[in-house]
């Protein structure tokens, strides 16, 4: 793949993350217009929008010809099976407020997540926190970064020294199952947090915060840029309980290879 057309991929990126992330940052704290996306515990805010507008601005300013998937808008959903029908060429995966809940009820974890997939392979990826000014980049083949600062390789941990990042879902059936494995891995795991954005929660792996994610209810534009990021930091992202993980489907866990193992081990009979 042609690096210097990665790199312009990455430029475009990390300036939608950082337009959307300013206005993420100047609303941050104040009072907010919040309504609901069908569900009651599904939050969106009136910066939800504007900071989708402003970055798909962007991107479709200097790429016109590129689809775009973002999770504000309402065409971007699945099929009636719940699988996702991404199209093959370039596609950019945008998720303008990742955690809402937290920003509507002012908890400082909050992320900007902006992707893209070739050909249904995720190759860029740009998570931006807005309120601590800390931008994830990482592009296929080019590595990955925290503020310009080279991230990786991961080093492999044994699963008893590893804090495991977690996010839910509000589907019962998937619910049920998710507490089922967070449990099983507790149990051997140094401990485990919920920070409530899970482009963060990838970002975190990438740096070596956690050393392991895992959620079973994931779109596409939760995990485009961060599988990229954490694997150009030297980790893998795998299918809790198949051979491979694909862009769109909604479970991921993501470690070092060892330690994915490791987790692997321990799931198994779930």
């Amino acid at each position: 793949m042609n690096p210097s057309f990665l790199a312009q991929l990455q430029e475009t990126a990390q300036m939608a993350a950082r337009r959307a992330g300013k206005l993420i940052r100047e609303q941050y704290g104040k009072p907010h217009q919040i309504r609901f996306k069908g569900d009651p515990r599904d939050l969106v805010t009136e910066t939800d929008r504007a900071a989708e507008a402003a970055a798909l601005e962007l991107i479709r300013s200097r790429h016109p010809d590129h689809a775009i998937l973002s999770e504000e808008d309402p065409h971007s959903k699945p099929g009636p099976d719940g699988r996702w029908n991404i199209p093959p060429g370039v596609v950019w995966m945008v998720d303008p407020l990742d955690g809402t809940t937290n920003y509507a009820s002012a908890i400082p974890f909050v992320s900007v997540s902006v992707g893209v997939a070739i050909d249904r392979q995720p190759v860029v990826g740009a998570i931006y926190d807005p309120l601590r000014d800390e931008l994830f980049l990482a592009a296929g083949g080019l590595g990955a970064t925290l503020n310009g600062r080279t991230l990786g390789p991961l080093a492999p941990v044994p699963l008893e020294r590893a804090v495991l990042s977690v996010d839910w879902t509000h589907t019962p059936a998937i619910r049920s199952r998710s507490l089922a494995m967070v449990t099983a891995l507790a149990a051997r795991c140094r401990t485990v947090r919920a920070l409530g954005s899970a482009a963060l929660g990838l970002a975190y792996v990438a740096c070596n915060r956690v050393q392991m994610y895992l959620s079973l209810g994931l779109q596409p534009w939760d995990t485009c840029a961060g599988a990229i990021i954490i694997r150009e930091a030297g980790g893998a992202v795998v299918h809790p309980d198949q051979p491979e993980w694909q862009i769109g489907q909604p479970a991921l866990l993501a470690a070092h290879s060892e330690l994915l193992t490791q987790a692997r081990e321990v799931l198994k009979d779930l």
